[in-house]
């Protein structure tokens, strides 16, 4: 199973998590989300959590290193389908 599904649409990248933000998955997103910031016309990051229900400081460390990549582009990160457990 894919950590993540990607889709870039418009200036934002969309990040689906299918899975635990872990120590386990956080490398696989890492990767591919900056490849995709790379290659894409990309501005903005959305993470959506949807299918997450448990994420580690790994995690926080991808969302907060795609930050640090896409604030100095003037673009921002946002978060959406954040459980209440």
């Amino acid at each position: 199973m894919q950590a993540a599904e990607y889709e870039v649409k418009g200036d934002v990248l969309i990040v689906h998590l299918k899975t635990d933000l872990d120590h386990h998955t956080a490398l696989a997103v890492r990767e591919s989300a900056d490849t995709l910031l790379a290659r894409s016309r990309a501005k903005h990051i959305l993470f959506d959590f949807t299918g997450v229900e448990f994420m580690d400081s790994s995690g926080i460390g991808v969302i907060m290193g795609r930050y640090r990549q896409v604030i100095f582009q003037g673009g921002r990160v946002g978060v959406m389908g954040v459980g209440t457990n």
